[in-house]
């Protein structure tokens, strides 16, 4: 046969064959397309906003929301009375029948306590065990030379608590003893100061109080603190302790004129005014030997000579 005729043969099978194959194709494909959407209408619902949820509160949106974790929640494998009934400690009656029983008394009432944190002593704590300690101890200073207490030993004194301080100087053992309110100095320094102060008082005061100084009876007893200018030859007494401790006696006070000048306004007002009244009072009254009911006549002027003229 001649090569044309078969290839026109050859055409027209093809063109008979390829239609067929092409519809099985396509219907293979259309199932499978059926099928897909078949099962997505069994098992894929339609998505809606407002859907009923089984375990929901009705019909609400829904949120996509992590459950929220709480840390102290109880763990799944522990039971709350569980832990309640070992937190309290105390068994069954039973128990403490079979306790009370064995060891003679109820044992399984008595708390178990767990031993506390060893608390840890401040520094403010040491330092009050501390002054505690020392408040009955005295502090001597032995100063070479003969000097006197210095302000610094006392200072010192405070600042450790001790309630006494002594030292070695040339007017002998100074004694101060601390108490509530102020330092406290011993009998025998008031009373040599105090004579001091009084001879002091006879040079520096105004003469005409020199005369009217204390008497020994009014010297302070043990224990004075010389808060209060009770009398001039006090001040001047402490004034000499202050000399003597170099600071560690402190007696203040706003003016030493001031204090002088008011003594010398009160003796002015007791003393030397009720003499000019007294004085005073003399002087109007009549001489004694005068008689009674004379009175001396004033000279006059004569006027005679002038009228002769």
């Amino acid at each position: 046969m001649p090569i044309q005729v078969l290839t026109k043969l050859s055409s027209n099978a093809i063109a008979q064959v390829l239609p067929v194959k092409l519809e099985r194709l396509a219907m293979g494909i259309r199932r499978r397309i059926r099928k897909k959407a078949s099962w997505e209408e069994e098992f894929t619902p339609v998505p809606t906003q407002l859907q009923t949820r089984p375990f929901g509160k009705g019909i609400q949106a829904r949120q996509a929301v992590l459950p929220i974790t709480n840390l102290l929640q109880t763990r799944p494998f522990g039971s709350r009375q569980q832990a309640s009934s070992q937190e309290s400690g105390t068994p069954d009656i039973q128990t403490q029948l079979a306790m009370a029983q064995r060891f003679g008394y109820n044992a399984a009432n008595i708390p178990v306590l767990a031993p506390g944190k060893e608390k840890v002593k401040s520094d403010l704590d040491l330092n009050l065990a501390k002054e505690n300690s020392l408040q009955d101890e005295v502090l001597t200073h032995n100063h070479p030379g003969g000097a006197p207490l210095h302000q610094g030993d006392v200072l010192s004194a405070v600042d450790k608590g001790i309630k006494e301080v002594r030292a070695t100087g040339m007017y002998g053992t100074f004694v101060l003893r601390r108490t509530d309110e102020a330092w406290q100095i011993s009998q025998e320094q008031v009373a040599s100061a105090f004579a001091q102060g009084i001879e002091k008082w006879s040079q520096e005061c105004p003469k005409e109080l020199a005369e009217h100084h204390p008497s020994k009876k009014e010297i302070p007893q043990t224990g004075a603190t010389f808060k209060q200018d009770l009398l001039m030859a006090n001040y001047f007494a402490c004034k000499i302790l202050a000399e003597q401790s170099q600071g560690a006696v402190v007696y203040e006070h706003p003016n030493e004129n001031e204090l002088i000048e008011k003594r010398s306004k009160l003796y002015r007002d007791t003393t030397v005014i009720s003499m000019k009244r007294i004085l005073k009072g003399k002087s109007n009254q009549a001489p004694a030997n005068r008689p009674e009911g004379i009175t001396p006549q004033k000279r006059k002027i004569s006027t005679d000579s002038k009228d002769g003229e």
